[in-house]
Protein backbone atom coordinates (compact mmCIF):
# COMPACT_ATOMS: atom_id res chain seq x y z
CA UNK A 1 0.00 0.00 0.00
CA UNK A 2 2.70 2.72 0.77
CA UNK A 3 4.18 1.58 -2.37
CA UNK A 4 1.63 2.49 -4.54
CA UNK A 5 0.63 5.95 -2.72
CA UNK A 6 4.45 6.16 -2.92
CA UNK A 7 4.63 6.40 -6.52
CA UNK A 8 1.06 6.99 -7.54
CA UNK A 9 1.70 9.48 -9.81
CA UNK A 10 3.89 7.38 -11.81
CA UNK A 11 1.03 4.47 -11.41
CA UNK A 12 -1.30 6.92 -12.66
CA UNK A 13 0.24 7.74 -15.65
CA UNK A 14 1.05 4.22 -16.82
CA UNK A 15 -2.46 3.44 -16.42
CA UNK A 16 -3.48 6.69 -18.42
CA UNK A 17 -1.20 5.29 -21.19
CA UNK A 18 -2.82 1.91 -20.96
CA UNK A 19 -6.04 3.60 -21.58
CA UNK A 20 -4.98 5.79 -24.28
CA UNK A 21 -3.24 2.77 -25.69
CA UNK A 22 -6.61 0.77 -25.78
CA UNK A 23 -8.86 3.77 -27.11
CA UNK A 24 -6.35 4.43 -30.02
CA UNK A 25 -6.14 0.86 -31.39
CA UNK A 26 -3.20 1.32 -32.82
CA UNK A 27 -0.83 -1.20 -31.04
CA UNK A 28 -1.10 -4.83 -32.10
CA UNK A 29 -1.16 -5.67 -28.75
CA UNK A 30 -5.13 -4.27 -27.56
CA UNK A 31 -6.51 -6.98 -30.23
CA UNK A 32 -4.92 -10.09 -28.03
CA UNK A 33 -7.00 -11.59 -25.99
CA UNK A 34 -4.44 -13.58 -23.81
CA UNK A 35 -2.59 -9.89 -23.49
CA UNK A 36 -5.73 -8.00 -22.32
CA UNK A 37 -6.34 -10.92 -19.93
CA UNK A 38 -2.50 -10.01 -18.40
CA UNK A 39 -3.07 -6.67 -18.32
CA UNK A 40 -7.01 -7.03 -17.00
CA UNK A 41 -5.09 -9.37 -14.23
CA UNK A 42 -2.55 -7.02 -12.94
CA UNK A 43 -4.70 -3.53 -13.09
CA UNK A 44 -7.12 -5.89 -11.12
CA UNK A 45 -4.73 -6.78 -8.08
CA UNK A 46 -3.81 -2.91 -8.49
CA UNK A 47 -7.30 -1.98 -7.84
CA UNK A 48 -7.70 -4.82 -4.78
CA UNK A 49 -4.00 -3.31 -3.31
CA UNK A 50 -5.70 -0.38 -3.00
CA UNK A 51 -8.17 -1.74 -0.94
CA UNK A 52 -11.35 -0.41 -3.39
CA UNK A 53 -14.45 -1.22 -3.72
CA UNK A 54 -16.38 -2.45 -6.69
CA UNK A 55 -19.92 0.18 -6.95
CA UNK A 56 -23.05 -1.75 -7.76
CA UNK A 57 -22.80 -0.09 -11.16
CA UNK A 58 -19.99 -2.62 -12.51
CA UNK A 59 -22.19 -5.39 -11.08
CA UNK A 60 -25.66 -4.38 -13.16
CA UNK A 61 -23.67 -3.86 -16.02
CA UNK A 62 -22.26 -7.43 -16.71
CA UNK A 63 -25.26 -8.86 -15.12
CA UNK A 64 -27.11 -7.00 -17.94
CA UNK A 65 -24.58 -7.64 -20.44
CA UNK A 66 -24.68 -11.36 -19.63
CA UNK A 67 -28.65 -11.13 -19.65
CA UNK A 68 -28.52 -9.98 -23.71
CA UNK A 69 -25.79 -12.54 -24.14
CA UNK A 70 -27.94 -15.20 -22.65
CA UNK A 71 -30.98 -14.19 -24.82
CA UNK A 72 -29.13 -13.75 -28.42
CA UNK A 73 -27.55 -16.95 -27.67
CA UNK A 74 -30.79 -18.79 -27.38
CA UNK A 75 -32.51 -16.36 -30.05
CA UNK A 76 -30.03 -16.82 -32.72
CA UNK A 77 -29.30 -20.59 -33.03
CA UNK A 78 -27.35 -20.32 -36.41
CA UNK A 79 -24.37 -18.83 -35.12
CA UNK A 80 -21.65 -19.94 -33.22
CA UNK A 81 -21.44 -18.30 -29.40
CA UNK A 82 -17.95 -17.54 -28.35
CA UNK A 83 -17.71 -17.81 -24.53
CA UNK A 84 -13.95 -16.81 -25.10
CA UNK A 85 -14.80 -14.05 -27.13
CA UNK A 86 -17.66 -12.68 -24.20
CA UNK A 87 -14.89 -12.95 -21.36
CA UNK A 88 -12.60 -10.93 -23.82
CA UNK A 89 -15.66 -8.13 -24.56
CA UNK A 90 -16.52 -8.21 -20.79
CA UNK A 91 -13.19 -7.64 -19.60
CA UNK A 92 -12.46 -4.63 -22.24
CA UNK A 93 -15.50 -3.19 -20.35
CA UNK A 94 -14.76 -3.39 -16.90
CA UNK A 95 -11.63 -2.13 -17.93
CA UNK A 96 -12.14 1.70 -17.79
CA UNK A 97 -14.48 1.34 -14.91
CA UNK A 98 -11.05 -0.47 -12.83
CA UNK A 99 -8.55 2.38 -14.49
CA UNK A 100 -10.90 4.99 -13.13
CA UNK A 101 -11.63 4.03 -9.64
CA UNK A 102 -7.89 3.50 -9.21
CA UNK A 103 -6.49 7.22 -10.66
CA UNK A 104 -9.88 8.56 -9.06
CA UNK A 105 -11.43 11.94 -10.22
CA UNK A 106 -8.34 13.45 -11.58
CA UNK A 107 -8.64 10.86 -14.34
CA UNK A 108 -10.15 13.44 -16.94
CA UNK A 109 -8.16 15.93 -16.22
CA UNK A 110 -5.24 13.83 -16.27
CA UNK A 111 -6.25 12.08 -19.78
CA UNK A 112 -6.86 15.50 -20.97
CA UNK A 113 -3.65 16.93 -20.43
CA UNK A 114 -1.93 13.66 -21.70
CA UNK A 115 -3.85 13.62 -24.72
CA UNK A 116 -2.98 17.53 -24.93
CA UNK A 117 0.68 16.51 -25.12
CA UNK A 118 0.44 13.33 -27.40
CA UNK A 119 -1.45 15.83 -29.96
CA UNK A 120 1.11 18.45 -29.94
CA UNK A 121 3.62 15.94 -30.25
CA UNK A 122 1.17 14.78 -33.10
CA UNK A 123 1.66 17.92 -35.07
CA UNK A 124 5.13 17.96 -34.93
CA UNK A 125 5.74 14.85 -36.24
CA UNK A 126 3.28 15.06 -38.82
CA UNK A 127 4.84 18.29 -40.15
CA UNK A 128 7.63 16.31 -40.67
CA UNK A 129 5.44 13.49 -42.33
CA UNK A 130 4.73 16.27 -44.71
CA UNK A 131 7.47 17.28 -45.88
CA UNK A 132 9.23 14.16 -45.93
CA UNK A 133 7.10 11.15 -46.51
CA UNK A 134 9.52 8.78 -48.09
CA UNK A 135 11.63 8.89 -44.62
CA UNK A 136 8.68 7.62 -42.80
CA UNK A 137 7.42 4.94 -45.62
CA UNK A 138 11.40 3.98 -45.40
CA UNK A 139 11.83 3.05 -41.69
CA UNK A 140 8.49 1.25 -41.02
CA UNK A 141 10.12 -1.57 -41.28
CA UNK A 142 12.39 -0.91 -38.46
CA UNK A 143 9.98 0.51 -36.25
CA UNK A 144 6.31 -1.88 -37.19
CA UNK A 145 6.63 -4.38 -34.77
CA UNK A 146 3.99 -2.98 -32.64
CA UNK A 147 1.43 -2.09 -35.61
CA UNK A 148 -2.11 -3.44 -36.66
CA UNK A 149 -1.45 -5.71 -39.15
CA UNK A 150 -3.66 -3.72 -41.78
CA UNK A 151 -1.47 -0.91 -41.47
CA UNK A 152 1.74 -2.97 -40.97
CA UNK A 153 1.10 -4.64 -44.59
CA UNK A 154 0.64 -1.50 -46.12
CA UNK A 155 4.09 0.07 -44.96
CA UNK A 156 2.73 2.18 -42.18
CA UNK A 157 3.87 1.81 -38.81
CA UNK A 158 3.06 2.85 -34.96
CA UNK A 159 5.71 3.41 -33.16
CA UNK A 160 3.99 3.54 -29.04
CA UNK A 161 2.97 7.42 -29.59
CA UNK A 162 2.42 8.38 -33.07
CA UNK A 163 0.81 5.95 -36.22
CA UNK A 164 1.74 6.78 -39.65
CA UNK A 165 -0.76 5.75 -41.53
CA UNK A 166 0.48 4.43 -45.25
CA UNK A 167 -3.30 5.10 -47.31
CA UNK A 168 -3.46 8.27 -45.58
CA UNK A 169 0.21 10.33 -45.85
CA UNK A 170 -1.45 13.69 -45.73
CA UNK A 171 -3.99 13.25 -42.55
CA UNK A 172 -2.29 12.82 -39.25
CA UNK A 173 -3.31 10.14 -37.29
CA UNK A 174 -1.99 10.68 -33.98
CA UNK A 175 -2.40 7.97 -31.26
CA UNK A 176 -4.86 6.27 -33.11
CA UNK A 177 -5.31 3.63 -35.74
CA UNK A 178 -6.17 5.94 -38.45
CA UNK A 179 -7.32 10.04 -39.05
CA UNK A 180 -10.84 9.16 -38.22
CA UNK A 181 -10.62 7.36 -35.22
CA UNK A 182 -7.71 10.21 -33.82
CA UNK A 183 -10.10 12.54 -35.07
CA UNK A 184 -13.13 11.09 -33.09
CA UNK A 185 -11.39 10.68 -30.09
CA UNK A 186 -10.08 14.02 -29.63
CA UNK A 187 -13.41 15.54 -29.94
CA UNK A 188 -14.67 13.35 -27.35
CA UNK A 189 -12.26 15.27 -25.11
CA UNK A 190 -12.39 18.43 -26.68
CA UNK A 191 -16.24 18.47 -25.94
CA UNK A 192 -15.62 17.12 -22.00
CA UNK A 193 -12.69 19.89 -21.48
CA UNK A 194 -14.95 22.67 -23.31
CA UNK A 195 -17.68 21.37 -20.89
CA UNK A 196 -16.16 21.67 -17.61
CA UNK A 197 -14.17 24.44 -18.42
CA UNK A 198 -17.04 26.51 -19.24
CA UNK A 199 -16.31 26.87 -23.32
CA UNK A 200 -13.01 28.53 -22.19
CA UNK A 201 -10.90 28.10 -25.46
CA UNK A 202 -7.46 27.56 -24.28
CA UNK A 203 -4.11 26.29 -25.28
CA UNK A 204 -5.77 22.53 -24.77
CA UNK A 205 -8.43 23.10 -27.04
CA UNK A 206 -6.89 25.13 -29.79
CA UNK A 207 -4.70 22.02 -29.94
CA UNK A 208 -7.53 19.75 -30.06
CA UNK A 209 -8.89 21.74 -32.79
CA UNK A 210 -6.08 22.36 -34.74
CA UNK A 211 -5.07 18.33 -34.40
CA UNK A 212 -9.24 17.43 -35.67
CA UNK A 213 -8.58 19.92 -38.52
CA UNK A 214 -5.13 17.73 -39.48
CA UNK A 215 -7.05 14.85 -39.84
CA UNK A 216 -9.14 16.15 -42.38
CA UNK A 217 -11.75 14.25 -41.70
CA UNK A 218 -15.47 14.57 -42.67
CA UNK A 219 -17.13 13.41 -39.46
CA UNK A 220 -14.33 15.62 -37.47
CA UNK A 221 -15.15 18.53 -39.66
CA UNK A 222 -18.89 18.52 -38.76
CA UNK A 223 -18.50 17.69 -35.41
CA UNK A 224 -16.42 21.03 -34.90
CA UNK A 225 -19.49 22.67 -36.32
CA UNK A 226 -21.80 21.34 -33.62
CA UNK A 227 -19.41 22.17 -31.19
CA UNK A 228 -19.34 26.04 -32.60
CA UNK A 229 -23.05 26.31 -32.52
CA UNK A 230 -23.09 24.40 -29.00
CA UNK A 231 -20.67 27.31 -27.72
CA UNK A 232 -23.27 30.22 -29.60
CA UNK A 233 -25.95 28.74 -27.62
CA UNK A 234 -23.80 28.97 -24.26
CA UNK A 235 -22.86 32.56 -25.09
CA UNK A 236 -26.29 33.41 -26.38
CA UNK A 237 -26.04 36.51 -24.27
CA UNK A 238 -23.21 37.44 -26.56
CA UNK A 239 -24.40 36.21 -29.51
CA UNK A 240 -27.64 38.71 -28.78
CA UNK A 241 -25.20 41.73 -27.44
CA UNK A 242 -22.73 41.68 -29.38
CA UNK A 243 -23.32 43.23 -33.22
CA UNK A 244 -19.08 42.04 -33.82
CA UNK A 245 -19.72 38.32 -32.38
CA UNK A 246 -23.45 37.66 -34.37
CA UNK A 247 -21.53 38.96 -37.25
CA UNK A 248 -18.89 36.33 -37.00
CA UNK A 249 -21.38 33.78 -36.12
CA UNK A 250 -23.16 34.46 -39.52
CA UNK A 251 -19.94 34.55 -41.22
CA UNK A 252 -19.06 31.18 -39.52
CA UNK A 253 -22.22 29.35 -40.49
CA UNK A 254 -21.81 30.79 -44.08
CA UNK A 255 -18.21 30.11 -44.58
CA UNK A 256 -19.35 26.19 -43.38
CA UNK A 257 -21.68 26.03 -45.83
CA UNK A 258 -19.56 27.35 -48.76
CA UNK A 259 -16.53 24.74 -47.18
CA UNK A 260 -18.97 21.83 -46.99
CA UNK A 261 -19.94 22.02 -50.74
CA UNK A 262 -16.93 22.79 -52.44
CA UNK A 263 -14.50 20.37 -50.25
CA UNK A 264 -13.86 16.99 -51.70
CA UNK A 265 -14.47 14.94 -48.24
CA UNK A 266 -17.22 17.07 -47.40
CA UNK A 267 -20.65 17.27 -49.35
CA UNK A 268 -19.33 14.98 -52.20
CA UNK A 269 -17.81 12.59 -49.44
CA UNK A 270 -21.22 11.81 -48.41
CA UNK A 271 -23.43 11.94 -51.41
CA UNK A 272 -21.47 9.01 -52.75
CA UNK A 273 -22.18 7.14 -49.26
CA UNK A 274 -25.72 7.65 -49.97
CA UNK A 275 -25.50 6.78 -53.67
CA UNK A 276 -23.62 3.77 -52.78
CA UNK A 277 -25.52 2.82 -50.11
CA UNK A 278 -26.38 -0.74 -51.53
CA UNK A 279 -23.03 -1.38 -52.74
CA UNK A 280 -21.04 -4.02 -51.40
CA UNK A 281 -17.28 -5.50 -51.62
CA UNK A 282 -14.89 -7.71 -50.44
CA UNK A 283 -12.13 -6.63 -48.27
CA UNK A 284 -8.62 -8.21 -48.99
CA UNK A 285 -9.15 -9.98 -45.06
CA UNK A 286 -12.05 -11.69 -46.69
CA UNK A 287 -14.71 -9.86 -45.04
CA UNK A 288 -17.88 -8.79 -46.86
CA UNK A 289 -18.20 -4.42 -46.42
CA UNK A 290 -20.68 -2.03 -46.53
CA UNK A 291 -20.48 1.81 -46.00
CA UNK A 292 -21.31 3.32 -42.61
CA UNK A 293 -25.33 4.35 -43.98
CA UNK A 294 -25.94 0.68 -44.77
CA UNK A 295 -24.53 -0.72 -41.40
CA UNK A 296 -26.41 2.00 -39.66
CA UNK A 297 -30.07 1.67 -41.76
CA UNK A 298 -29.61 -2.59 -41.43
CA UNK A 299 -28.80 -2.16 -37.50
CA UNK A 300 -31.93 -0.37 -36.70
CA UNK A 301 -34.20 -2.72 -39.30
CA UNK A 302 -32.20 -5.13 -36.70
CA UNK A 303 -33.00 -3.67 -33.73
CA UNK A 304 -36.78 -3.34 -34.67
CA UNK A 305 -37.27 -6.84 -34.85
CA UNK A 306 -34.68 -7.49 -31.56
CA UNK A 307 -34.64 -4.45 -29.54
CA UNK A 308 -32.86 -6.54 -26.69
CA UNK A 309 -29.57 -5.93 -28.77
CA UNK A 310 -27.21 -9.47 -29.97
CA UNK A 311 -24.43 -8.83 -27.33
CA UNK A 312 -21.50 -10.46 -28.69
CA UNK A 313 -23.07 -12.14 -31.77
CA UNK A 314 -21.84 -9.57 -35.12
CA UNK A 315 -25.73 -10.74 -36.54
CA UNK A 316 -28.26 -11.62 -35.89
CA UNK A 317 -30.52 -14.57 -37.02
CA UNK A 318 -32.80 -11.95 -38.73
CA UNK A 319 -30.26 -10.11 -40.37
CA UNK A 320 -27.82 -12.38 -41.17
CA UNK A 321 -31.28 -14.43 -43.33
CA UNK A 322 -32.21 -10.61 -44.34
CA UNK A 323 -28.80 -9.05 -45.53
CA UNK A 324 -25.87 -11.35 -45.36
CA UNK A 325 -22.68 -11.00 -43.38
CA UNK A 326 -21.71 -7.36 -45.38
CA UNK A 327 -20.40 -5.22 -42.40
CA UNK A 328 -19.82 -1.76 -41.78
CA UNK A 329 -17.90 0.91 -39.54
CA UNK A 330 -20.48 2.79 -37.58
CA UNK A 331 -19.94 2.98 -33.67
CA UNK A 332 -23.80 3.75 -33.60
CA UNK A 333 -25.11 1.20 -35.03
CA UNK A 334 -22.53 -1.21 -32.77
CA UNK A 335 -23.90 0.59 -29.58
CA UNK A 336 -27.53 -0.71 -30.97
CA UNK A 337 -26.46 -3.99 -31.97
CA UNK A 338 -24.86 -4.83 -28.57
CA UNK A 339 -26.87 -3.38 -25.93
CA UNK A 340 -30.30 -2.76 -27.65
CA UNK A 341 -32.21 0.48 -27.49
CA UNK A 342 -32.30 0.11 -23.48
CA UNK A 343 -28.77 0.28 -24.12
CA UNK A 344 -28.92 3.01 -26.93
CA UNK A 345 -30.71 5.61 -24.58
CA UNK A 346 -28.21 5.36 -21.39
CA UNK A 347 -25.52 6.32 -23.97
CA UNK A 348 -27.26 9.44 -24.72
CA UNK A 349 -28.31 9.72 -21.52
CA UNK A 350 -24.67 9.20 -19.94
CA UNK A 351 -23.39 12.05 -22.22
CA UNK A 352 -26.11 14.67 -21.78
CA UNK A 353 -25.81 14.07 -17.85
CA UNK A 354 -21.84 14.00 -18.29
CA UNK A 355 -21.55 17.94 -19.89
CA UNK A 356 -24.72 18.68 -17.14
CA UNK A 357 -23.61 17.94 -14.39
CA UNK A 358 -20.02 18.30 -14.26
CA UNK A 359 -19.78 21.90 -16.18
CA UNK A 360 -22.07 23.60 -17.91
CA UNK A 361 -25.62 23.51 -16.57
CA UNK A 362 -27.57 23.49 -19.65
CA UNK A 363 -29.31 20.91 -21.41
CA UNK A 364 -29.47 22.58 -24.88
CA UNK A 365 -25.87 22.75 -25.18
CA UNK A 366 -25.02 20.02 -24.02
CA UNK A 367 -27.01 17.77 -26.34
CA UNK A 368 -25.36 19.72 -29.44
CA UNK A 369 -22.28 18.58 -27.61
CA UNK A 370 -23.59 15.30 -27.99
CA UNK A 371 -24.41 15.69 -31.41
CA UNK A 372 -20.85 16.11 -32.37
CA UNK A 373 -20.20 13.29 -30.25
CA UNK A 374 -22.45 11.08 -32.36
CA UNK A 375 -21.20 12.48 -35.41
CA UNK A 376 -17.94 10.85 -35.23
CA UNK A 377 -19.09 7.85 -33.57
CA UNK A 378 -21.53 7.39 -36.34
CA UNK A 379 -18.65 7.33 -39.19
CA UNK A 380 -16.08 5.14 -37.21
CA UNK A 381 -16.02 1.84 -35.75
CA UNK A 382 -16.55 0.73 -31.58
CA UNK A 383 -12.85 0.32 -31.48
CA UNK A 384 -12.77 3.56 -29.15
CA UNK A 385 -15.24 1.63 -27.22
CA UNK A 386 -13.17 2.47 -23.65
CA UNK A 387 -13.69 6.30 -23.88
CA UNK A 388 -17.37 5.85 -24.35
CA UNK A 389 -17.78 3.08 -21.26
CA UNK A 390 -15.50 5.63 -19.31
CA UNK A 391 -18.19 8.72 -19.77
CA UNK A 392 -21.06 5.99 -18.85
CA UNK A 393 -19.23 4.98 -15.59
CA UNK A 394 -17.88 8.08 -14.22
CA UNK A 395 -21.56 9.24 -14.12
CA UNK A 396 -22.12 6.83 -11.67
CA UNK A 397 -19.07 7.13 -9.90
CA UNK A 398 -17.90 10.21 -9.49
CA UNK A 399 -21.48 12.41 -9.87
CA UNK A 400 -23.23 13.92 -7.01
CA UNK A 401 -26.31 11.22 -6.74
CA UNK A 402 -24.42 8.21 -8.13
CA UNK A 403 -25.37 4.87 -9.01
CA UNK A 404 -28.91 6.80 -9.81
CA UNK A 405 -29.49 7.47 -13.65
CA UNK A 406 -32.16 10.28 -14.59
CA UNK A 407 -32.84 13.81 -16.39
CA UNK A 408 -34.30 15.74 -13.28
Amino acid sequence: MFILRKYKNVLDFLLIYIFILYTGYAISWVTDDFFTSIVFLIILLIFILNRLRFDPIIFYTVAIWALINLVSSFVNTNQNFSFITFIGTTLRIIMPYLILKIVGKSFIDKTIKFAYYLSLLSLVIFSIQLIFPNLFYSIAPYINFVTQNEQKENGGWFFFIYMFSAWAPDRNCGFAWEPGGFSAIITILLTIHLSSNKFKFDKVALIFILSILSTFSTSGYIALFFIFISYSFYKKKLLLLNPFFLIFFIGFIYASIEFYKNSDFMENKIETYIEQIDVEYEHFTGIIRINRFEEFNRALDDISHNPIGNGILSFSDFRLKKYGKGVGSNSIATILKQWGLIGFLVFIISFVEFYYYFGIKNYTTAFLLLFSVISVLFSNPFSMRYIIYMVYFYNFIFRPFKNKLSLE
